[in-house]
């Protein structure tokens, strides 16, 4: 009898297993092959030497020309018990276009140099100065950071800027490529215009779509010293992905930051046969900052598990990614905060990590 039970023991368990690996195979199968005209597993291959070369070839031939700097306007503002001038500044960029920015001036009068932080916003919508000194109102740290570091906030192509009044950047919305150019622009307008700034400090600081702009900056420009990524996407040929382009070909349109340009500039175009794999693959591979990691570190990274907007597993890739570069530590931080999903919540459990990583020089 008990040879029976542990006979149909083994057929029930060997069943739930083939159940499972079948459920798992329909998944993987339904983003691969043809879909809606499209070769998934070309597109979504991993990347080869050549196609990270050709991407690296691209960003060296870009021109970082700063002209016609601007300041447009000076706001007093109360950060802590501290008063703190903010300049809004103005750029024309190597595009001829106009871009605009945020330096908050540190308000410590005993030093003579002082390190540069960036903060690079999420979301399409643009970057309102109020709402991050709100959040930075209720953070001692940041308070604290306000004090001795100049924090420059970059708008986005296309995307307001708001402070006393509305300042939008022109041109077409180029999310994780042409913003990582602007914000060359804007540290080279620091650089020139603010001389007691220290290039040899310089900080990057992103959330959601701002951290993968951050990432990917830190690859290209060698006078960023750390970035910290709060929930940044990382890797646009991951399963993520692939279930996104899925959707969007079904004409499912999910509500994520640049989407709509990926939608409109890569998928659909794929789809009518007006964009090549080789050309779209391009486009994903070099706004996937996994792919360039050991041109970015020293990075801290912090990624809630209950964020519905960019996965966890975006956050896990750049793990996976670490673990086979073999990076230490100090090259190579993560949080994954339990609980936390897409907002403050996981910027506010970060926050003595993300100070004491830039501190710590």
């Amino acid at each position: 009898m008990k040879k029976y039970l542990s006979l149909l023991l083994i057929i029930f368990l060997v069943f739930v297993v083939n159940c499972e690996d079948g459920g798992t195979n329909s998944k993987k199968d339904k983003f691969s092959g043809m879909i809606e005209g499209v070769d998934f597993d070309l597109l979504f291959a991993e990347p080869t030497n050549s196609e990270i070369e050709d991407i690296y070839e691209d960003w060296g031939n870009r021109v970082d020309e700063v002209r016609e700097i601007s300041f447009e306007d000076t706001i007093p503002s109360l950060i802590g018990n501290k008063m703190h001038d903010i300049h809004i500044v103005s750029h024309v960029n190597s595009d001829g276009l106009r871009h605009y920015g945020a330096v908050i001036l540190p308000s410590d009068t005993t030093m003579d140099e002082f390190p540069v932080m960036f903060y690079n916003h999420g979301g399409d919508n643009g970057v309102d100065i109020n709402s991050f000194l709100t959040l930075t109102a209720f953070s001692p740290d940041m308070v604290e950071i306000s004090k001795k570091f100049f924090i420059v906030i970059p708008s986005f192509r296309s995307e307001p800027l708001i402070a006393n009044e509305i300042y939008t950047s022109e041109g077409n919305p180029s999310p994780w490529d042409k913003d990582v150019d602007d914000c060359i622009g804007l540290l080279t307008v620091v650089q020139t215009s603010y001389p007691e700034s220290d290039m040899s400090n310089v900080y990057v600081v992103g959330a959601s779509r701002g951290a993968g702009v951050a990432m990917l900056w830190a690859a290209r420009d060698e006078r960023i010293k750390k970035v910290v990524d709060f929930f940044g996407p990382t890797d646009l040929l991951s399963e993520w992905t692939k279930e996104i382009t899925y959707e969007a070909l079904s004409g499912n349109i999910v509500e994520l930051p640049g989407l709509d340009y990926l939608n409109d500039n890569i998928i659909l175009p794929l789809k009518n046969k007006i964009l090549s794999i080789s050309d779209a693959r391009h486009e994903l591979i070099k706004r996937s900052a996994v792919y360039f990691l050991n041109d970015i570190t020293p990075l801290q990274v912090h990624h809630g598990t209950a964020d519905e907007i960019v996965p966890v597993t975006q956050a896990e890739r750049l793990i996976e990614m670490a673990i086979e570069l073999e990076l230490p530590i100090e090259e190579f931080q993560y949080f994954l905060h339990e609980y936390s999903g897409h907002d403050e919540t996981t910027f506010i459990k970060g926050i003595d990590e993300m100070r004491d990583f830039i501190l710590s020089d």
